[in-house]
């Protein structure tokens, strides 16, 4: 039982590094993207960011 309960913690554990890893890679993504709709936006009225 009590392994049981230690294999779900690790588990979760590695599940929540993942989800923060690529929360945190799709978060810098974002941020690129939208600084560059920013970029593409004050260079011309073309792109909306």
């Amino acid at each position: 039982m009590k392994e049981e309960a230690f294999s779900l913690q690790l588990k979760y554990y590695h599940f929540s590094l993942f989800t923060f890893k690529f929360y945190k890679r799709t978060e810098d993504t974002l941020g690129k993207k939208s600084s560059l709709q920013r970029i593409l936006s004050s260079r011309s009225g073309f792109y909306r960011g």
